[in-house]
């Protein structure tokens, strides 16, 4: 008798174990890269699993519309830049950010160094290779210096080292943790000249969900987000072994790239102002101010709207 209230005991504790699994899945803006270290780090050393979770990861890409799966429902949480899903909220999406995995924006406009173009300044009269994401940022960084859209031309192009090398473009817009890194692994020396040091701030790799979803599962959203932030204290500590974590869901890639790509993420995610996702109001001013600028957003765009800060008060206190 007493064999058999155990075992029905023991049957409905793993029942109802199994039964409290949350199954998460995640939609990436690109596809699967270092970039996304925190979260690979905390499938890995098992963050998710402590918080009874069970997160699948979708890779995303250039022709990958990262935000309607979440908007659907498909996915309930997805990971972005802060410039889009201002963009999208402006334009009747119900979408969230709840963190910022990388608080300084990594894009960078780099050259060779042989060119000699070291400042801002120097953009003047020169052709600047630039996606339609990046115009935003180079058009605030350059009306800084009161350098207006015709005073330098811009032209996309793909991504490519040989294209860099061949030197009909001398100005290179892209993620430090992209093909800057790339050039430089190479050997290649070059300037570097970040927006973010002349006041273009913005935030990038951004989690977020649906009001929807927050509203019906704010502990479920809690019990992710603090995974995550935890997964992105290791990676951040651990910066050399996310290659290998990043090669598990892609094994195309290169191991010591991503590792290398990881170690420029650091500068960041952890940037020595609060604590690692922390968000500020400011910057969410700066966005917005910035895509206005560039006549992406309509003026008059509150982003007080596109965040909550209630997970991260929750996780570091207020």
């Amino acid at each position: 008798m007493r064999m058999r209230v155990f075992v029905v005991f023991l049957f409905l504790f793993v029942w109802r174990s199994v039964a409290a699994v949350e199954q998460i899945s995640v939609q990436l803006d690109w596809k699967h890269h270092a970039s996304y270290g925190g979260i690979y780090a905390a499938l890995a050393k098992g963050f998710y699993t402590d918080e009874g979770l069970d997160v699948t990861l979708k890779a995303g890409g250039p022709n990958v519309d990262w935000v309607a799966p979440v908007v659907s429902g498909e996915s309930q949480l997805g990971i972005g830049s802060g410039e889009a899903l201002l963009i999208h909220r402006s334009q009747g999406l119900p979408v969230k950010a709840l963190a910022a995995s990388f608080r300084r924006s990594p894009v960078v406009f780099f050259s060779l160094a042989d060119f000699g173009i070291k400042h801002p300044s120097d953009f003047i009269g020169k052709k600047i290779r630039v996606a339609p994401n990046l115009k935003p940022a180079l058009t605030a960084m350059l009306s800084r210096f009161d350098i207006t859209p015709d005073q330098y031309e811009t032209v996309v192009m793909a991504s490519n080292l040989d294209l860099v090398l061949r030197g009909d473009v001398p100005i290179w817009g892209a993620y430090i943790t992209g093909l800057t890194q790339s050039v430089m692994s190479n050997g290649h020396k070059v300037n570097l000249i970040f927006p973010d040091n002349y006041g273009v701030h913005s935030y990038a790799r951004v989690i977020y969900s649906t009001e929807k979803f927050i509203a019906e599962k704010p502990e479920v959203v809690f019990r992710f987000l603090r995974a995550t932030l935890k997964g992105w204290e290791w990676a951040v500590e651990n910066s050399e072994k996310v290659g290998e974590l990043v090669k598990r869901h892609n094994p195309a890639v290169d191991r010591v790239m991503q590792n290398q790509a990881m170690a420029a993420s650091i500068p960041l995610v952890h940037t020595g102002e609060n604590r690692i996702g922390s968000m500020s109001p400011k910057v969410w001013e700066n966005i917005a101010s910035t895509l206005e600028l560039s006549g992406v957003l309509e003026k008059g765009i509150d982003p007080v709207d596109v965040y909550t800060l209630e997970f991260l008060r929750r996780i570091y206190g207020p």
